[in-house]
């Protein structure tokens, strides 16, 4: 879902996206990709973008360093190979 806005000085679309699970079809993952991308390509460069969502990532051992992008509640327990719990 997304909705592109007029601020003040520019235009901003934000985009709401969830993506597929890990035990999801890989068919239906790279559908997901490459309709975002195809969203994310047909904004006008300049415009700015607010991409919210859940993209199912797995981020490893080093969670710490994206406590800035993820927030507090945000990971769980992290093991070596990068499944959180």
């Amino acid at each position: 879902m997304s909705i592109r806005m007029r601020t003040r000085a520019r235009y901003i679309t934000v985009i709401s996206a969830y993506a597929p699970t890990l035990l999801a079809y890989d068919k239906h993952k790279d559908e997901f990709y490459q309709q975002l991308s195809d969203l994310l390509s047909s904004i006008t460069a300049g415009h700015d973008i607010a991409l919210l969502g859940d993209f199912s990532a797995c981020i490893g051992a080093d969670a710490d360093s994206w406590t800035s992008v993820i927030g507090h509640s945000g990971v769980g327990k992290i093991n070596e190979n990068g499944q959180t719990a």
